[in-house]
């Protein structure tokens, strides 16, 4: 008997065979990255290599996702497979946690530092709070209701309540993300603008990917609620990943934007 085949008859784990995805996003996320960042120095020559590893990045996450969702139709995620992905999942969020916390305290090392005799430094006018932040904020707050009462409607087995709010979770994420690239391009300033540039377009531009990745997130959920193959265990790692969200934009909004 093959090996590999009876050290799988002998444990619940499921083995993943070898995929060239993790790979190949690293590479792409990298470079969606890199342009990204030259976007936000306001060079339009990074437009071109930002759309290229963008579409690259959605479609390498399809093909991953895919062989992920058959994996689950031939019954390879057992529940101890799945408890896993879910612990494994709230680990991440942990790490997400901690590069938000060092990017923070990046800002408040700068903000702090004497050199600085106001902050925002001298000719850099701050994004007023009271304009897109806050329609932000409402548009997540209410994302995040949607969310939950999806999330109260699937452990009820209302399939209907359930894709109803998670499309509106959806419509409203998407409107966020739209609001913020519309805040960054008419910002008076931009990442290449003192500390305070730097440190408020990488704290704002890295919540604003997280936000691109929870929309398809819930994008995968709709899909796979609306064929039939959902478990609450992805529908609570979506839901972790989301609120997680909410709960980073609220402190800067707090800390960042009202300063």
């Amino acid at each position: 008997m093959n090996k590999r085949y009876f050290f799988k008859m002998r444990n619940p784990f499921h083995i993943v065979s070898i995929s060239p995805w993790p790979i190949l996003i690293s590479l792409n996320l990298f470079g969606f990255l890199v342009s990204f960042v030259g976007l936000l120095s306001g060079s339009m020559r990074a437009f071109f290599s930002f759309f290229v590893c963008l579409t690259s990045v959605l479609y390498i996450l399809y093909l991953w996702m895919n062989d992920i969702i058959i994996e689950s139709k031939l019954g390879s995620h057992t529940n101890l497979h799945s408890k896993n992905l879910l612990l494994g999942f709230i680990w991440f969020c942990l790490t997400e946690v901690m590069i938000f916390f060092s990017l923070f305290w990046a800002y408040f090392h700068s903000a702090w530092n004497p050199v600085y005799l106001v902050w925002p430094p001298v000719g850099v006018e701050a994004i007023n709070p009271y304009s897109i932040p806050l329609l932000n904020t409402v548009l997540l707050f209410w994302g995040g209701l949607a969310a939950t009462a999806a999330h109260h409607y699937f452990i009820n087995n209302d399939r209907k309540n359930t894709l109803i709010y998670l499309s509106i979770a959806l419509g409203l994420t998407i409107i966020f993300f739209f609001c913020q690239i519309f805040e960054f391009y008419f910002s008076s300033f931009d990442i290449t603008d003192s500390a305070f540039g730097t440190c408020f377009f990488v704290l704002t531009g890295l919540h604003g990917m997280h936000i691109f990745m929870a929309i398809i997130a819930i994008t995968i959920l709709l899909g796979r609620i609306i064929q039939y193959h959902m478990s609450d265990v992805y529908l609570n790692s979506v839901l972790l990943y989301f609120h997680l969200l909410d709960a980073i934009w609220i402190l800067l909004v707090l800390l960042v934007y009202i300063n």
